[in-house]
Order: C-alpha cells, then sequence, then structure tokens
C-alpha cells in the first residue's frame, strides 16, 4: 500500500510540474485560454469605462473654467455685461522694389487676420477667448501608459501615481498590454510615440497582477 501511495503521490507531483512549466511557457509568450481571453476582454471594457468617466469628468471642469475666463473680465472683475467681438490682427507685411536709370517700381503686401475677443462693456477691456480642448478616454488612456513608461524608464516619478490608480482598480498586465493591439489605441498611442519596444508586457508585470495568476487557468 505504501508503495502504492507512493506511485500515486510522484505521478501527481510529475503533473503538477509538468503543468506549472506549460503554465510558464504560455505565461512567458502570452498565450490566453479562452476563459483567460474573456476575463481580459471584460477588464479592456472596464479599462475603457474608467477612462470615459475620467474625461467626461475633465471635460466638464475645462468647461466650466473656460466659461469663467470668457464671461469675467480680468480688468475690472465683471461678470454680466460681457459681449462677443471681432478685433483686427496685422500679420506679416513686406515691401520690395527695384530701380535703374531713374524708373522703378515698388510693390508690396500684407496679410490682416481676425481673432475672437471678450469685450467687457463696463470699462472696455478686451482679451482673447479662451478655447476650450476636448479630452476623449484615449487620451488619458495613452496618458497612464507615458506615465508607466516614463517611470520604467526612471525618466519621471510621477508615473507612479497612474501606476498606483490603476492598480487599485485591479486592472490586469495584459488588459493594459492589450491597448497596443487595439486599432484606436495603437492611433492614439503613436502620436505620443510609444509603442511595444518602449513598455514590455513583462515590465507591466511587474506593477500589475497577470491574468495567468488568477486562478483562472485549468488544474491538471
Amino acid at each position: 500500500m505504501k508503495i502504492l501511495s507512493w506511485i500515486s503521490s510522484s505521478i501527481k507531483e510529475i503533473k503538477r510540474k509538468k503543468h506549472e512549466k506549460r503554465e510558464k511557457k504560455r505565461k512567458e509568450k502570452n498565450l490566453l485560454n479562452e476563459a483567460e481571453r474573456k476575463k481580459v476582454q471584460d477588464d479592456f471594457q472596464k479599462l475603457i469605462i474608467f477612462a470615459e468617466d475620467i474625461s467626461n469628468q475633465a471635460n466638464i471642469k475645462s468647461r466650466q473654467y473656460i466659461d469663467n475666463e470668457n464671461t469675467t473680465c480680468p480688468h475690472c472683475g465683471t461678470k454680466t455685461i460681457i459681449v462677443d467681438k471681432i478685433r483686427n490682427v496685422t500679420g506679416s507685411g513686406k515691401v520690395s522694389g527695384s530701380f535703374s536709370f531713374g524708373t522703378g517700381s515698388i510693390s508690396g503686401s500684407s496679410s490682416t487676420k481676425t481673432e475672437a475677443v471678450n469685450h467687457c462693456n463696463t470699462c472696455g477691456d478686451e482679451w482673447k477667448k479662451t478655447k476650450s480642448e476636448y479630452t476623449d478616454k484615449w487620451k488619458i488612456i495613452v496618458k497612464w501608459i507615458w506615465h508607466i513608461a516614463m517611470y520604467v524608464e526612471e525618466k519621471y516619478s510621477f508615473g507612479l501615481d497612474s501606476i498606483t490608480l490603476l492598480q487599485q482598480k485591479l486592472f490586469y498586465a495584459e488588459t493594459i498590454y492589450s491597448v497596443f493591439d487595439d486599432a484606436s489605441g495603437v492611433q492614439a498611442l503613436e502620436r505620443e510615440n510609444i509603442n511595444k519596444e518602449r513598455l514590455s508586457l513583462s515590465q507591466l508585470r511587474e506593477f500589475f497582477p497577470s491574468v495567468y495568476d488568477s486562478q483562472v487557468s485549468s488544474q491538471p
């Protein structure tokens, strides 16, 4: 009986080691099984929703700031008698000419552009309109990834703030890495010169949990 028990235990141990070796290779190559793939896809949608919520909050604050800047006179503080106005702004110009034997010609050109300004009817002060800049979800996600890359490259310590924020939401490393495989994500990342060469999956796993370690993997 002892021998049979020993043989059974040995077989289980051999299977366990084979499974661990197989799972290690799968993790290194990022070969997700169906359950893990589903988990990353769901987690990716949570990342998108989280970024949308933050971008919406940022846009609300931006609109409030811009409305205040465009409706409050910086000179006298008036808030109620501000009107829109167009003013001319002189641009560039040039004059050229040529003369020979008492005759010649002169030619010139100049450009004038207009710009929208705020005009205070109380004191007459004018100031340039503050323009809004829309922040979408991809801007937020790219900012997070850029911060992580900067932190990994030891260029900016503030990247730790973004890392901590995403850690608190328990996003998988594979979820964040999947942004590099999303068409919209790639387009947004390219504008900031961020790619897989600058931030690898193994580097992300140093800060975020891996889906391979979430007990989703099948056991032998």
